[in-house]
């Protein structure tokens, strides 16, 4: 008689503990994820086999090889699970404009680009600041304020692509490189120097030593950039482990591509903030 009334004490103490621990597991587990399921209209849903974490170390390790195994498994358009986020990748560029087009309320990027800009740059936005960023746009960016900036990033692209026309045979040289690098590079180099100012004529004693000096200039920034672009995946998910690129690095590769008060060159655009004009 005893026994089983404390039995059946022990089972009413347990009882509520084991139904709380359940409880709290299938919560966590759908915290988790491990509940999702694909909805009617969505995209083929891919959860990996970690729950949470899904294909993160995958994504991490390799990205390019990532995507192209999934777009193999599951088409052009997929939703993969990285890190406690549902992700969807759309790897047809022609699908792109459906996206585009619809309004700011179903796609803002400004919840992305603050999270990203805090956890790669430590940056924190300011109140305000979209507003502000806006208006300076506006004011910069279109009617007189962009076709000064066209006609600097026109000339600085002449420079990075046409210097060796009038040249002699003999001291022309044939380089060979892919479209994209090629590309970016030019594209990059004529945007800094159409944003950041040119080196003044006055300084270098004539017109074609100025724009020399931009071109070697901008050519060594750009391949200091292009080291931390390539590690800008990585770094999304936080600061890399390898080695290959440190904080302090990427300090110094972004404060050469900031703005100094203290720059002499021409022509520096005052959508940056400073009053730099074409002397």
């Amino acid at each position: 008689m005893n026994l089983c009334w404390l039995t059946e004490s022990v089972m009413e103490l347990l009882l509520p503990i084991l139904l709380g621990f359940l409880a709290c597991l299938v919560g966590g587990l759908y915290l988790l994820g491990v509940f999702r399921q694909r909805r009617p209209g969505e995209p083929p849903l891919d959860k990996g086999l970690i729950p949470w974490l899904g294909h993160v170390l995958e994504f991490r390790r390799n990205t390019l090889k990532f995507l192209e195994r999934m777009e193999k498994k599951h088409g052009e358009i997929f939703t993969v699970q990285l890190g406690g986020f549902y992700i969807t990748f759309v790897q047809d560029p022609f699908s792109f404009g459906g996206f585009v087009k619809e309004s700011r309320d179903k796609l803002d990027f400004q919840k992305v680009a603050l999270h990203l800009a805090h956890r790669v740059f430590g940056y924190k936005a300011v109140e305000g600041e979209r507003r502000i960023l806006r208006i300076s746009s506006n004011k910069h960016l279109k009617g007189e304020g962009l076709q000064e900036l066209t006609q600097s990033f026109m000339s600085n692209l002449q420079n990075m692509m046409l210097h060796n026309i009038g040249s002699a045979a003999e001291d022309r040289t044939w380089k060979e490189d892919g479209l994209f690098r090629y590309s970016y590079n030019v594209v990059f180099r004529a945007g800094y120097l159409a944003l950041f100012g040119n080196v003044p004529p006055k300084s270098e004693q004539s017109e074609e030593k100025a724009k020399e000096k931009d071109r070697a200039e901008s050519e060594a920034l750009f391949h200091e950039f292009r080291k931390y672009d390539q590690l800008f995946p990585d770094w999304r998910w936080g600061p890399p482990t390898d080695g290959k690129v440190g904080c302090r690095e990427v300090e110094d590769i972004l404060l050469r591509c900031s703005v100094n008060p203290e720059n002499e060159n021409q022509g520096q655009y005052q959508w940056l903030g400073v009053g730099h004009t074409a002397g």
